[in-house]
Parts: C-alpha cells; structure tokens; sequence
C-alpha cells in the first residue's frame, strides 16, 4: 500500500531561503530550475578548439558530474586515483559489457572549486577515500552524481559510496552523511544527482538491494524525512529528483525503478504516483503547471507525458484521452538516455542523432528531424532565449532555434568524450569532457 497525503499546499515561497543563488547562476544538475532553462544571456553561436575557447583544464582524476555554478566559482566532482581508468564512449564501452570487474585502487572522491572566468583551481577537498565496493560499467565513473550549491554551501554526493558531504565555498566541510553504497543492475553504476529546496538537500537511491528517497538539512545534514519506495523494488534508477513549484503546491518528482511519483517537501509523504514503467534513465522536466517525464533507453523509447500542477492520487498511465491530471501522452514518444526540454512553449526530446518537437500544452508533434553531424545524444539540452543547445558524445553541438520549426542556428566541434550535461552562466558555457573542462565564451571583436 502507499501513503497518499491530499491536504498539501505548500506555498512557492518554501524553496526560497537566505542562501539564494543568482539568476545568472547554474547551481545544479540542469540549471536554476531542473530543467535545463536560463534567462538573460546568449550562447555563442560557433566554436572550435581554435575559436572562441577562452580556456580548458585538466581536471583531476575522472567524472561525468556536470559543472555547477555559484557567483563566480565553478564546482565540480572527480575520482581521483592513478590507476583508475576513464570512462569510453557508449559503442567503445558496449564492448566490454558483462565485463566489469572491481578495480583494486585506492580513490580519493574530492570536490574541486575553480574559478569561472579563468579556470584557476582555487581548492581541491576530499569527500571520502576508500576502495569502491562495487564495479562500474565501462561508460559510466565513480564521480557521476552532479553536486548542488546556494550562495553558502555546495553538496555533493557520490553514489559510489553513499556519502553525501557539504563544503562552504572556502572549501571548509561543513557536515558529511553516510547512506550506504549498493550494486546496480549489469552493474551500470549510480548516476542520479541531489537537488535543493526548502531548506533541504533531497538524495534517490534506487538500487538492486534497496530504494529510497531521503532529505538532509542543508545546514546540519540531519535526515528530516526518509521515503522508502513502494515495494522496494530490486532495480537500479538514474533519473534525478526535481522539485516542482508549480500554482496549486510546490512538490518533490521522483522517477524510480518503476513508476513516478510526487512527494511533499516537509514531509515526504506521497501526493500521487504513476506505476508501471521501465526503470528511468532519463530526468523530468518542468514548466510552468505543466510537468514532462519520459523512459526508453538507447535502443527503445517509452512514452512521453505531459502532466498538470494539482495532480493527486493513483494515477492511470494507461488512459490514451486528457483527463484531469493527465494533459497529454505520446507512445514511443520518450527520450532515451537523455532527458525532455521545455522551451517557448515547444517541448524538446533528443535521440540518437535526431531531435523531436511538440507542443508543449497538446503533445503534437511538429517534427521529428535528424540533426546534421550529430550521433548519441546523451547529455541533456540546454536553453536560454530562443537557443536549443544539443550536443552529442563524439563533441559536436547544434544550437537549434527555438519554435515549430526545424533550424540550425550554430554549430560547434569539440573532440572529447561527453556525457556530461552542459551548463551556462554569465554568456559561457562549461563543457565537462572525458579529457577536459572547457570553457566556451564569444570572443570579443577587436
């Protein structure tokens, strides 16, 4: 049986605090909101390893965290060891599936702080050192959860270990909790990130021996609610959490090994879920009172819904008309590996090689249309105005004009292994490849 709690009406003000990062900042996997969304700046339009880098770092170790952004320092997560090996790219990792063994290193899990505008490490700080417990797939890292900051703090957590640690921004830790390490299924690896609100630091676990949702206070790192998931179910998830603040509540989504659900920030307590899915790689999306989600995987698709703020109690997935709480769904329809963007109104799914369009209050689809020189798309999209940036794991990006309309407005070329969603803030953009963290900034006219 599941708990549903009807009587929630959170304000929108819950996730708001006096640690409040700014606009232009990018403080978590996929940006201020979750999904993927900025405002008041511009992407350059064309870039190369000779045009418009304005630098690129060697970091420490490897990852595939996202970079984050807080006023003007760039966090970042890494496994650092001198026999750990870097993650491939997807068709070089396939090769060696079924062969994961437990490398037999010592690994230092830190938290690096650059300096945005120059790329300068300004501290290094270990989270926790040890020998993993369990192998990660040839694709995947021992640093793949993206760390969340605010103006004070930054959290990262490091499913490989289970440890979840706070830092100021002087690199100082503030609190360190420990939630326990577990296998994965084909022993993929973890990858989904924490994210933030009112007050808290919310984790998923979704793994082959256990499954929960657990909130930490973002001052002490106390545990204020823990939701174990339905039935305990004995898969992995990767998807990570969002927190919805939407008219009717603010709430927290959660794709797991089955099903989805939304859970009260206070409290934890279920609000609605939707059962009957393939495990989720691929994160939801939000805009508005309208939220998307979507499953599949590399080789298949689920499908793609659309659904409104207010939704309460069991809901169908199987229910082919709108209904009260269910705007709209697609069959087939759904990302693979890669996760959903919401941009003027149009609603963004990536493939492999190719990028979907609908729209955003119906679900009809405007196009379908493969994206010149691209291959897997794996990162998720990014978007500020009226630019889509995709970028694919072999290094090529396609900036894609925003409506009904399929057009490529700028293109960029980097040759690196990225699996690593981008982030944007104060007119750069922060590319995490295999090899380098890079820097894109238009360049200016002399």
């Amino acid at each position: 049986m599941i708990r549903l709690f009807h009587a929630c009406t959170l304000g929108l003000g819950l996730c708001l605090s006096a640690q409040q990062v700014k606009a232009e900042d990018w403080p978590q996997f996929r940006g201020p909101s979750g999904s993927g969304t900025t405002k008041g700046t511009e992407l350059p339009t064309e870039w190369s390893v000779e045009k418009n880098i304005a630098w690129k770092v060697k970091l420490p170790g490897s990852g595939l965290s996202q970079p984050v952004v807080v006023g003007d320092k760039l966090f970042v997560t890494a496994a650092v060891s001198d026999n750990l090996r870097k993650p491939k790219s997807f068709g070089q990792g396939v090769i060696e599936t079924g062969r994961e063994t437990l490398p037999d290193v010592e690994i230092d899990w830190q938290v690096v702080a650059l300096d945005r505008i120059t790329g300068k490490t300004l501290w290094a700080k270990s989270a926790t050192k040890g020998k993993p417990k369990y192998p990660v797939h040839a694709c995947n890292s021992y640093a793949t959860e993206t760390p969340c900051a605010d103006a004070e703090r930054v959290y990262a957590y490091f499913g490989a270990t289970g440890t979840m640690a706070a830092f100021d921004h002087t690199g100082k830790e503030v609190w360190k909790a420990e939630l326990g390490a577990y296998p994965t299924v084909a022993n993929w690896g973890s990858g989904s990130s924490p994210t933030l609100g009112g007050g808290k630091v919310f984790i998923t676990s979704f793994s082959q021996e256990t499954a929960f949702v657990v909130a930490l206070d973002c001052q002490t790192g106390k545990e204020a609610w823990r939701f174990q998931w339905a039935d305990q179910a004995s898969t992995t998830a990767w998807s990570s959490p969002l927190v919805w603040a939407n008219s009717k509540r603010t709430e927290l989504v959660v794709c797991g090994p089955d099903g989805v659900s939304g859970l009260a920030l206070d409290t934890g307590d279920e609000l609605w879920r939707m059962s009957g899915f393939q495990p989720f790689s691929s994160s939801p999306t939000v805009d508005g009172d309208l939220l998307y989600f979507s499953n599949g995987g590399q080789s298949s698709s689920g499908p793609l819904f659309g659904i409104r703020a207010g939704v309460r109690g069991v809901i169908s997935k199987n229910s082919e008309t709108p209904s009260e709480f269910v705007a709209w769904n697609v069959s087939g329809g759904g990302a693979g590996w890669s996760s959903p963007l919401s941009q003027k109104g149009y609603l963004y799914i990536p493939g492999k090689g190719t990028l979907a369009c609908y729209d955003s209050k119906t679900g009809k689809q405007q196009y379908n249309e493969r994206v010149p020189k691209m291959t897997r798309l794996i990162a998720c999209p990014i978007a500020t105005g009226d630019q889509v940036l995709l970028l694919d794991e072999a290094g090529s990006a396609a900036i894609i004009k925003a409506g009904p309309a399929f057009e490529v407005v700028g293109t960029g070329k980097i040759n690196d292994v990225f699996w690593a969603s981008p982030a944007v803030a104060g007119g750069a953009l922060y590319l995490r490849g295999v090899e380098y963290l890079y820097c894109v900034r238009q360049a200016k006219s002399k």
